[in-house]
């Protein structure tokens, strides 16, 4: 599954979550209960249904060992943290957090599409990073100012920040898995766990804060607002020392003997688009068409698979074709493995 693919399938689940939610509060008891005890296994049922149609992962190479992206974990920890205490200032509607989350993920989900729809000639994830802090920051400033309807507003956008955070997390993760052939299992189970985790501990803080009524004073409001800002700022910084952001985070295998990082094979077809890219001056959309190009993908499977036109397909093609100086998908294929 492409980058693109990947995003805009995502924002899509997010707006089903949403229709889902927005359908069973329209029910009434005992349909609502059914209703909200199916959706385990029809998320089971989507979850096979996609495995089938995914091509079968690599098994572990008994050779290798694979660390843990812990920069990764660490600031998942902190964001879950911070969204979980989001809620203590709307103490007389417990639930509205879960509400808030679910309405926050089907905006994130419409938000995203709609980037998705106007950036089609460069999709970069990291846009999510660029709108998560701003928005994190934000409901972080308001917490003082948090009072009647105005602390719904500073919760809900604790929540829409989380979101837009835990899917660049995934997203992160993903190509982890599919760069540097980690084994998904362990490494998503343990983004559940760092992310669902601190949640429920920032929740338990939030409802010890509404019970003692600390939630009101302000001078707690004020604390609360400049801890989180700090908790935002080490995850920031976490960010940026991290040398390898857009890479693999530590996470690549390396041989246990000498703990040497041996490339995949998806590495080494990326690291020769890259070469292709930059001896031939390519923009990063006609250095991804061309890779699918060299892998044998046809116009139609390319189109669906970055969700462009055929004549935008069309397009970039021939510009690479004349960039590249070829005229072929042969020509392509063989300069693509002549390229070291």
């Amino acid at each position: 599954m492409g980058k693109t693919q990947a995003i805009t399938y995502g924002a899509l689940s997010c707006v089903a979550a949403l229709a889902a939610s927005a359908l069973v509060y329209t029910m009434r008891e005992p349909f609502a209960i059914v209703a909200t005890s199916a959706f385990p296994l029809l998320s089971l049922g989507c979850a096979l249904a996609s495995v089938r149609q995914l091509p079968p992962e690599h098994p572990a190479d008994a050779r290798q060992r694979y660390p843990l992206p812990w920069k990764l974990f660490a600031i998942m920890a902190l964001g879950g943290l911070i969204s979980g205490v989001s809620g203590s200032f709307m103490p007389t509607v417990a639930y509205m957090g879960s509400i808030h989350r679910i309405t926050a993920t089907g905006l994130f989900g419409v938000l995203t599409l709609g980037l998705v729809a106007v950036s089609r000639k460069r999709q970069d994830a990291r846009m999510l990073a660029v709108i998560t802090v701003p928005i994190a920051l934000a409901s972080l400033l308001l917490i003082p100012f948090a009072e009647g309807w105005f602390a719904y507003a500073v919760s809900f956008l604790a929540k829409l920040a989380f979101i837009f955070f835990t899917f660049l997390m995934l997203l992160i993760m993903t190509r982890i898995v599919h760069r540097f052939s980690v084994p998904s299992l362990r490494l998503f189970a343990l983004t559940r766990f760092f992310t669902e985790l601190p949640l429920l501990a920032g929740v338990l803080t939030q409802r010890w804060l509404m019970g003692s009524g600390l939630a009101s004073d302000m001078t707690v409001r004020v604390a609360m607002c400049l801890g989180g800002i700090v908790l935002l700022l080490i995850c920031i910084l976490i960010w940026k020392s991290e040398k390898s952001v857009n890479d693999d985070w530590g996470a690549a295998g390396v041989t246990i003997e000498g703990s040497v990082h041996t490339p995949t094979e998806a590495e080494r077809i990326e690291r020769r688009a890259d070469e292709l890219g930059r001896r031939f001056d390519l923009t990063r959309r006609e250095q991804e068409i061309m890779l699918l190009v060299t892998q044998g993908k046809t116009r139609a499977q390319i189109e669906a698979e970055l969700f462009l036109s055929e004549n935008t397909v069309k397009t970039h093609i021939r510009h690479g074709y004349a960039k590249m100086g070829i005229h072929s998908k042969e020509e392509a294929r063989a300069l693509f493995n002549e390229t070291s």
